[in-house]
C-alpha cells in the first residue's frame, strides 16, 4: 500500500565513496540499466566467516544479468548479527538482524556494504536509478531500545510525513542517521509509512547501509531491519514552494560568508508571528534544498506579535562553492511556508584534506598526506574495486595540520585501489594502483 501522507524531500551531502564510485566505474564498458525493483531473496556466503566482519555473501539475480555482494563492512559498539536475511529463499527485502546493548558507547551498529555486479561475477555495473528504502524504524515502547538506520551517497532522501514524520534525522560521520521513536509498530511491514525513509541514488553501482540500535537499555536484545529495493515505497516529490499565508511576515533575509573557515551567517527578521513554532533553516550547494537547524519562534502564544523580532543563524565547514538557504516557516499545527532564497559564495577552508599518494602506481609503501584546518576524528581506509575494506590505515583524533601516513600496499593483489578519509565534515576520496 503507497502511503498518501505529506512526504518532505531533503538532500544529501553525498558522503561515503560516491564521487569515487563514479572513479571506479566510469571505464567499465557495461550497460547502464533503468530502475527496476530488485529482489533480495536468495543468497549464499562467497567469502569469509558468517555473521562476522569482512563476511561477503552474494545475493543471485536480485533482477535479470545482476547479484548483489554484500559486505558485512563493519561491527561496533559490541554488535552481533544472527543472520543477514531470512533463510534462502526468502522475501525480496533485506531483513539482517542485529544483536547488543543499546547503552554501548559507541551504540551497536552494523555497517553494510552492497555492491551490484554482473551475474556471476565481481564486475560492477551501474545503476541509472535506486530507491533504498529503510521501513518500520520503529522502538520497543520505551526509551530502552530504539532502531536506527544510516544511509549516504545519496542524491536525496524523503521521509514520511504523518505529519509529522516520528523519525528524528541527525548528521554523524557516517551519514545521515534516521533515528525511531520510542513507540513499538509491531511485525515489519512498508504500510507503517510514518517510520520509514526512502533515499535515491543515482548512477549508482555501490550503497552503504547502517543499522543499530541506541537507548538507556543494558541488556543484549536484538531488532529486525527491514530494506526494501522497490520504487515508490513513498513517492518523491518536491515541497510546495508556491506563495501561501505565511505563518509569519518576514521584512528581511540575508546570508553573509563568516570568515575563512567554510562559515555563513544567515539572519533574518520576522514582523509579526502568529501561532507560530518557528523557522527550519534548510541549504543547498547541489541538488535539492536539505535541512541543517531548526530556530524556535521568540514568543509562541495565539497572539499576534507586533514586535520585529531578529534571527541569526551559524553553519560552519560549508565546503567551498555558492550555497543557496531558504527557511520553512513552521506554524504551531504543523502548516508550512518558504520565505525567497538567498545565496552566498563560501570560499575554501584548506588546502584540501586528503593528496595524492607517492608513488602512484606503487608496489611497496605509500604515501598519503591529510591536511586538517582543526583537530578531529578521522578514518583513512583502503577500498578494492567491490568496495571491501581491505586495509585501516588511521583511525582516532588527529590533530591540525599536515600529515604524511605511510601505508604498506606490498601485500594487496595488483589492482585499482581506492583510499578514503572520512572526518567529522565529509568525505574525500583517491585512488591508487597496485602493481607486481
Amino acid at each position: 500500500m503507497l502511503p498518501t501522507a505529506p512526504t518532505t524531500r531533503v538532500a544529501s551531502t553525498r558522503v561515503v565513496l560516491l564521487a569515487a564510485t563514479v572513479a571506479f566505474v566510469a571505464a567499465i564498458p557495461t550497460p547502464a540499466t533503468a530502475q527496476e525493483s530488485l529482489s533480495f531473496s536468495n543468497f549464499s556466503l562467497e567469502s569469509g566467516t558468517p555473521l562476522a566482519e569482512g563476511a561477503v555473501y552474494r545475493f543471485h539475480d536480485v533482477k535479470s544479468g545482476v547479484d548483489a555482494l554484500v559486505t558485512i563492512d563493519a561491527l561496533y559498539g559490541g554488535a552481533t548479527l544472527s543472520q543477514i536475511d531470512d533463510a534462502s529463499p526468502s522475501g525480496a527485502n533485506l531483513s539482517p538482524v542485529l544483536g547488543g546493548i543499546p547503552s554501548n558507547d559507541p551504540n551497536p551498529q552494523a555497517d553494510l556494504f552492497i555492491a551490484f555486479v554482473i551475474a556471476d561475477t565481481s564486475t560492477p555495473i551501474v545503476l541509472d536509478e535506486l530507491d533504498v528504502t529503510s521501513a518500520d524504524i520503529d522502538g520497543d515502547g520505551t526509551e530502552a531500545r530504539r532502531e536506527f538506520a544510516i544511509m549516504s551517497g545519496f542524491d536525496y532522501y524523503v521521509i514520511e510525513g504523518n505529519p509529522p514524520s516520528e523519525l528524528t534525522v541527525t548528521t554523524v560521520p557516517q551519514g545521515t542517521q534516521f533515528t525511531a521513536p520510542l513507540a513499538d509498530y509491531g511485525g515489519v511491514s512498508t504500510d507503517t509509512t510514518w517510520i520509514a525513509v526512502t533515499a535515491r541514488f543515482v548512477n549508482v553501482s555501490q550503497v552503504d547501509i547502517g543499522i543499530g540500535q541506541t537507548g538507556t537499555g543494558t541488556v543484549t536484545g536484538t531488532r529486525v531491519s527491514s530494506i526494501h529495493f522497490v520504487p515508490g515505497v513513498i513517492p518523491f516529490s518536491e515541497p510546495d514552494t508556491t506563495e501561501a499565508t505565511l505563518a509569519a511576515e518576514l521584512t528581511s533575509i540575508e546570508a553573509l560568508a563568516d570568515g575563512g573557515d567554510g562559515a555563513v551567517v544567515l539572519r533574518w527578521t520576522a514582523a509579526s508571528e502568529v501561532d507560530f513554532s518557528g523557522y527550519e533553516v534548510e541549504a543547498r550547494r547541489d541538488g535539492a534544498f536539505a535541512p541543517i537547524g531548526f530556530v524556535e519562534s521568540g514568543g509562541r502564544s495565539s497572539a499576534v506579535s507586533s514586535n520585529a523580532k531578529s534571527y541569526t543563524f551559524r553553519v560552519e565547514n560549508l565546503t567551498p562553492g555558492t550555497w543557496a538557504f531558504r527557511l520553512r516557516m513552521v506554524d504551531a499545527d504543523g502548516a508550512s511556508a518558504f520565505s525567497k532564497v538567498v545565496e552566498v559564495a563560501v570560499g575554501s577552508w584548506s588546502d584540501g584534506a586528503l593528496g595524492e599518494a607517492y608513488p602512484n602506481p606503487t608496489s611497496g609503501r605509500a604515501t598519503v598526506t591529510v591536511t586538517l584546518a582543526r583537530a578531529g576524528w578521522v578514518d583513512l581506509s583502503v577500498y578494492d574495486i567491490v568496495g571491501r575494506r581491505v586495509r585501516q590505515v588511521a583511525a582516532g583524533t588527529m590533530d591540525a595540520g599536515t600529515h604524511a601516513i605511510d601505508f604498506d600496499a606490498g601485500s594487496l593483489p595488483p589492482g585499482l585501489y581506492l583510499y578514503r578519509l572520512q572526518t567529522e565534515r565529509g568525505v574525500e576520496a583517491r585512488t591508487v594502483i597496485v602493481a607486481q
